[in-house]
């Protein structure tokens, strides 16, 4: 009976895994883009709650839009739409140079729900950097 967990117990955990749910991002991922061919942006790391990677697209220098799935279904099968509501980036830099990432929601195909992000990556002069290497965030709700 001291090992045991009680109704009440198992409610709480419930409440307490839903409650990290909530507040838990739906993606992290690092990406570099590729001004220098130019090609669409390469994603080094993708880590998410389901699904697979995006879909990149190079708009230009530090420049690209991301566009994922409508819907996903997790690991027991339940299918919810993909609505982006939050999104940041962070520019992964070496050495003294400042450079600002700025994010944009995109509802790509006009159904009322954000299923894409565009990342642009500026210096203190607002100019473009290419090549530049971003950590991106996404939640979803």
């Amino acid at each position: 009976p001291r090992t045991d967990l009680s109704a009440e117990n198992l409610c709480r955990i419930a409440a307490d895994l839903a409650a990290v749910a909530r507040v838990s991002p739906f993606a992290v991922m690092t990406f570099t883009c590729d001004d220098t061919t130019p090609a669409a942006p390469t994603i080094n790391a993708y880590y998410a709650m389901a699904g697979s990677s995006p879909t990149p697209t190079r708009n230009g220098n530090g420049d690209a839009t991301f566009q994922w799935a409508g819907s996903y279904a997790d690991d027991y099968g339940v299918v919810a739409n993909a609505n982006i509501i939050a999104a940041t980036a962070t520019v992964v830099t070496s050495g003294a140079n400042t450079y600002i990432a700025t994010v944009e929601l995109l509802d790509s195909n006009a159904n009322g729900v954000f299923e894409s992000v565009r990342v642009r990556v500026v210096n203190q002069a607002v100019a473009a950097v290419a090549n530049a290497k971003v950590c991106l965030t996404i939640w979803t709700g």
